[in-house]
């Protein structure tokens, strides 16, 4: 017998309860991490932790799951960072993402936990293999292309006066050449298969952080009704200020429907900016089933210790949803502004995660833009490394040992 939070019953097996899933309201306290082999919290006991053949599980299962899922620091400690985005926090900094996805590994201890006790289980079947998926937003399409003339050459007198040359000389090639390095939309399509891809659409410019390309642009809509027509998931990608405001996402999915004839059913947040609960209520409101949204930006790793989508539980609310979270692995903004690394240094650490996403037949999802393949100013020198992992993702299978 397995008992969750009582000791009546002599001889069962014992998961011990924090009381978190019966609260109301949010004022738990903050867990402490402990563990030795890999971080845990609502530790019971140290001791507990340490034998093996304990009768007592070594920490609350399942309020940590909770807790994580339901992003409970965020609500309980709100600190964004200059973009309004959520910090992780002192405890989620702890849970650090070389630890993997921390709940696949709390599952994985349950189970070997059970099986000793219960060796009769030990016979699983075959895990359903997981596909990769490669998602691309779409912020600039062009950096210097279809802006207007006066535009253009005030970015390249810019550029001139303040003695940027690289990016006087790549304006000017683009002018002779009239190929602009972000448009690698070609090269896109040749390298990502259509089931494996999705594609998240700017369509509006409230905020500087936007695009200059709106809905509104002819060239701009053309490119993504071609997207769509050749067969790719089209998302929405709300602009920056839409999480301020209610009614701005379910606005921008329309204008994404007049463009593809189809209203969008997933999306990813433009700066990955949301508030809690609020942008996720307005994601449903607006008919979206799969936020893509959550991503450890400053980290990489696993969202909320997950490596597969999961629905989202309104903790104000106390209800599950019909959303899905789809969390992102790696973002390619990732790599070069928050972990200054090269792509060399970047290739060992993909495959770190990929590895992790393996053991856990998960889903590697990675964030990508059309600009990490363009070669142009902090991108030279990256495309082969994107190239050669998007065809890994294709490629390899899941289930393999870590």
């Amino acid at each position: 017998m397995i008992c969750y939070g009582s000791h009546d019953e002599p001889g069962s097996l014992h998961i011990p309860d924090a009381g978190l899933l019966w609260e109301k309201g949010i004022h738990w306290p903050t867990p402490l991490v402990r563990g030795t082999h890999y971080p845990i919290i609502f530790s019971s006991s140290e001791a507990a932790y340490e034998s093996a053949e304990s009768h007592t599980f070594p920490f609350d299962i399942f309020s940590s799951v909770f807790w994580l899922c339901s992003e409970y620091a965020h609500y309980q400690h709100p600190d964004t960072d200059q973009h309004g985005r959520y910090l992780e926090g002192e405890l989620l900094t702890a849970l650090m993402p070389e630890d993997g996805p921390l709940v696949h590994r709390w599952v994985h201890e349950l189970k070997c936990w059970l099986f000793q006790a219960f060796p009769q289980l030990a016979q699983e079947q075959a895990k359903q293999v997981r596909a990769h998926r490669i998602t691309f937003d779409l912020d600039q399409p062009w950096k210097y292309r279809h802006k207007g003339l006066h535009i253009q050459l005030a970015g390249l007198l810019r550029d001139i006066a303040s003695a940027k040359w690289a990016r006087a000389g790549e304006r000017i090639q683009t002018f002779r050449s009239g190929h602009d390095p972000f448009d690698t939309f070609d090269r896109i399509q040749e390298l990502c298969p259509i089931s494996h891809t999705t594609f998240f659409i700017l369509l509006e410019r409230r905020h500087l952080h936007d695009s200059r390309f709106t809905w509104r642009h002819p060239l701009w809509r053309e490119k993504i009704a071609s997207l769509h027509r050749a067969g790719y998931q089209i998302g929405i990608h709300p602009s920056y200020s839409t999480s301020d405001h209610q009614g701005l996402i379910e606005e921008e999915s329309h204008r994404l429907k007049d463009i593809t004839g189809e209203m969008p059913t997933t999306a990813r947040m433009h700066f990955l900016r949301y508030q809690l609960p609020d942008t996720r209520r307005q994601l449903l409101e607006a008919g979206i089933r799969e936020d893509y949204t959550p991503c450890r930006f400053a980290t990489g790793g696993f969202p909320n210790g997950m490596a597969i989508p999961y629905p989202w539980y309104d903790l104000l609310l106390e209800r599950q949803t019909d959303l899905m979270l789809v969390p992102s692995t790696l973002m390619d903004r990732t790599l070069v502004s928050y972990l200054s690394q090269t792509p060399e240094s970047a290739r060992e650490l993909l495959g770190t995660y990929l590895k992790w996403v393996k053991w856990a037949n998960g889903s590697f999802v990675v964030c990508l833009h059309n600009d990490c393949l363009s070669e142009s100013e902090e991108w030279k020198g990256w495309s082969a490394l994107f190239t050669d992992f998007i065809q890994q993702l294709i490629t390899s299978p899941s289930n393999e040992p870590l």
